[in-house]
């Protein structure tokens, strides 16, 4: 393949990325570099004010600007495209046949997929990108082209996600859709409609979304930096139970109700606290704090409301957290 100026800039930016460990710094100013060279390209900006999301009967679908600043998330970012990397390396290695990829919600800037492309050779590896949203569709392919990288697609197809139907042997999909407890977005939905069309040994990223019950001191907890938690260890909160975890082989059995001890009354850990960790690949994961998927979500009972807190996300339409007391 020979390299634009353009490609080879994103080459040097996403293997920054992908070999930075945990140097914030490179990982902030590369996300940055990347939104730079995209946005120019496409003439979507990630601070564009505008609300193009489209609502579904499962979740929202959000506006290409909004998706585009899941770019700037740059450790979200990095996580992801490193698991995604290790990913497709394991494919290739074990896998004689092309490596065909769903990227299932690729968004204005197919962020998870289009930076690795100059790793891979495109004998080897053919990309279907999916999205409902024109425009963001449209840009996708705008800056694959521009950047020359079009023998990587396989097709694109403008369709909604939890009704999609999958049309090939598949050995990795990619479905980033989601919010922080799995509320809002669709990406319940999504695992539900295509992991039971996808082969037995496909790879599902994310492979495992977690979200635990934590009694917690939220105003304790936040004035700690994340720095300080991980260095030093400092116990904010302490585990209670499994809320739900939802991945490739319970996506249709799993039960997204749990049940928790009301934490009122205690004179540290009063609050309690829903925390989403999620498994990209192996051992790529995101956890608390570490970008807007992982906020945790602060709930206070008094110690009137019951010694028992049953929780449930409805997904009958807009996903939500619902609890009651018992």
């Amino acid at each position: 393949m020979e390299y634009s100026e353009q490609l080879t800039r994103v080459k040097k930016i996403t293997e920054d990325l992908l070999f930075c460990k945990d140097d914030f710094f490179c990982m902030k100013k590369s996300v940055e570099d990347l939104h730079e060279i995209f946005s120019a390209i496409t003439l979507i900006n990630a601070y564009q004010l505008n609300d193009d999301a489209i609502v579904l009967p499962g979740g929202k679908a959000i506006s290409p600007a909004s998706a585009a600043h899941c770019l700037l998330e740059f450790k979200r970012t990095a996580v992801f495209l490193r698991g995604i990397f290790k990913a497709i390396s394991d494919l290739i290695e074990k896998e004689k046949n092309v490596i065909q990829v769903l990227y299932a919600g690729c968004g204005p800037y197919s962020t998870l997929l289009l930076p690795l492309f100059p790793f891979f050779n495109s004998s080897k590896l053919k990309v279907t990108l999916v999205d409902i949203n024109k425009i963001s569709l449209n840009s996708s392919k705008k800056l694959i082209a521009s950047l020359g990288l079009e023998d990587f697609i396989e097709d694109y197809f403008l369709d909604d996600l939890t009704t999609f139907k999958v049309d090939k042997p598949y050995s990795l999909v990619v479905s980033e859709t989601m919010q922080s407890c799995l509320e809002n977005e669709p990406q319940i939905h999504i695992m539900r409609n295509i992991i039971p069309q996808l082969k037995k040994d496909t790879i599902f990223i994310p492979q495992e979304i977690r979200v635990d019950f934590y009694a917690s001191n939220f105003d304790l907890f936040f004035q700690k930096s994340i720095y300080e938690n991980r260095d030093k260890n400092i116990q904010d909160k302490i585990y209670l139970n499994n809320f739900f975890t939802i991945n490739k082989d319970n996506v249709l059995d799993c039960s997204l109700s749990g049940v928790v001890n009301n934490p009122a009354g205690n004179d540290i850990y009063m609050d309690l606290g829903l925390f989403t960790f999620i498994k990209v690949y192996n051992d790529e994961e995101l956890r608390e704090r570490e970008c807007s998927l992982n906020i945790p979500k602060r709930f206070t009972f008094s110690k009137d409301s019951g010694s028992k807190l049953k929780f449930w996300l409805d997904i009958t339409g807009m996903p939500k957290i619902n609890c009651i007391t018992i």
